[in-house]
């Protein structure tokens, strides 16, 4: 029978290198029309919300209801870029875009075309301005401007800060969620809970809370929590250097 054709052979699976983050969620994308291990965007939610006036599903939502020629901001990474020519022959771009909630068409014309055609690419993330369109229910963004968002320089290790148990009451939380809102970035936030006996509970905040490292963030947690509150300084060579626009 078969199993006497195949006899003692066995199969030798090769040993293939893992696909880095990228190129995995990039077959995710083509194969399956979604993202599912991971999504590119994951952990940037804090420095999207700092680049933008509302995100896609606000804007798709709020968009037929805003007065005629409403100028806003959006931000997200760059799925796609359709390059096309008009019957005048003028080049123009359908350009799509994606946050962690949903994806958008803008629409580069013109002038905005000219400014912005070489920073168009696939996989970057951008900071755009422009009008709302609504036509039959669909809302697309007639772009006027671009920047390009370069995240690479910043120091992304994780901020972590030591407090007593006694300083985890509501009034406090409050504040410090106040405090992190105005430092948006990708350092992961991490509170240190130093309990009586010496020993630590670690919490670890969402990406909704990811901040920058900054000297001004610092000294806004020692002054509600106290000097002991960080107790590490930030890289003097990468302060102030991230979200930094290209282009």
């Amino acid at each position: 029978g078969g199993a006497d054709m195949m006899g003692d052979a066995s199969v030798v699976v090769p040993d293939i290198e893992e696909w880095d983050k990228k190129t995995k969620l990039n077959f995710e994308r083509e194969m399956l029309g979604l993202y599912v291990s991971d999504h590119p965007l994951s952990g940037m939610a804090s420095v999207l919300a700092g680049l933008r006036d509302m995100s896609i599903a606000e804007l798709q939502e709020k968009a037929s209801g805003m007065a005629d020629r409403t100028q806003l901001r959006v931000a997200g990474m760059v799925t796609s870029v359709d390059r096309r020519i008009s019957k005048s022959g003028n080049p123009w771009a359908i350009v799509s875009i994606e946050d962690l909630e949903s994806s958008l068409e803008c629409l580069f014309f013109g002038k905005a075309y000219e400014k912005c055609a070489q920073d168009l690419r696939v996989d970057e993330i951008v900071q755009i301005l422009g009008m709302p369109d609504v036509r039959d229910e669909s809302v697309s963004l007639r772009a006027q401007d671009l920047q390009v968002v370069d995240v690479s320089s910043e120091d992304s290790r994780p901020v972590e800060i030591y407090l007593a148990p006694n300083q985890l009451d509501m009034h406090r939380m409050n504040h410090l969620s106040h405090i992190v809102a105005t430092f948006p970035g990708l350092s992961p936030l991490v509170l240190k809970v130093c309990k009586q006996d010496g020993s630590i509970v670690e919490i670890e905040c969402g990406d909704k809370f990811r901040v920058k490292r900054d000297t001004s963030l610092f000294a806004e947690i020692k002054s509600q929590f106290g000097v002991q509150a960080i107790r590490e300084k930030p890289r003097r060579q990468l302060n102030d250097t991230a979200p930094n626009f290209r282009g």
